[in-house]
């Protein structure tokens, strides 16, 4: 079971803190129904007054104090802003197990965050798995991908799925009803296994 000490969330605003609230508005239904998690909400430097509505947010939730805000000065990217928060959590002195990253405008479903937790603890050798995301209309969305290749590049340009179906090339979204494996999953909800940061370093800066 996850507890506190366990798993924390990582929250990269960008001139978006009203989504930031509903998003810690779910996180905090979670944490109502048995879940313990910490966040960390970091401001890109938005500039635009996203920090006093952001707490503002807080404020109203009673300034709970499994939420930590962190103003940057600059607007560094997604790579480098949640950069800043894991160099943190991972230097605390008992760090998590596990860190999710989920963007503003994600509202976690009941019981997501555990699941993917348990995914992890099922599975020492996988270290991020990424959630199912679905939108508002409650259709499915692009979640967990293959690499790119010559022969799916050919065929998006061809921008017809029977050509891919002729070729036998697989599409690029990966579409399952169970876990699986995936060569990559998107960065709007995904949770990492700490150690294996540790081991591959932290995101590259270089990808705004």
């Amino acid at each position: 079971m996850v507890d506190r000490s366990e798993l924390s969330v990582i929250i990269v605003n960008y001139r978006t803190p009203l989504l930031v609230g509903r998003c810690l508005r779910a996180l905090a239904a979670e944490r109502e129904a048995g879940l313990e998690l910490d966040v960390v909400v970091v401001d890109g430097g938005s500039g635009d007054g996203s920090v006093e509505v952001i707490r503002s947010e807080l404020d109203a939730m009673g300034a709970p104090d499994w939420i930590a805000l962190m103003p940057l000065p600059l607007n560094g990217g997604f790579a480098w802003a949640n950069n800043q928060a894991l160099m943190q959590i991972m230097q605390r002195e008992k760090p998590p197990r596990y860190v999710a990253l989920i963007n503003p405008d994600t509202e976690v479903a009941p019981g997501a965050l555990r699941a993917l937790a348990d995914i992890l603890d099922r599975n020492p050798k996988v270290a991020a798995v990424g959630s199912q995301l679905v939108d508002p209309d409650g259709t499915l969305s692009g979640s967990a991908f293959r690499f790119p290749s010559i022969a799916q590049e050919f065929v998006r340009g061809a921008n017809t799925a029977a050509i891919g179906r002729l070729l036998g090339v697989p599409p690029t979204v990966i579409r399952r009803a169970e876990p699986g494996p995936a060569d990559w999953v998107t960065g709007a909800s995904v949770m990492l296994r700490v150690e294996a940061l540790r081991e591959v370093g932290l995101f590259d800066e270089g990808f705004f």
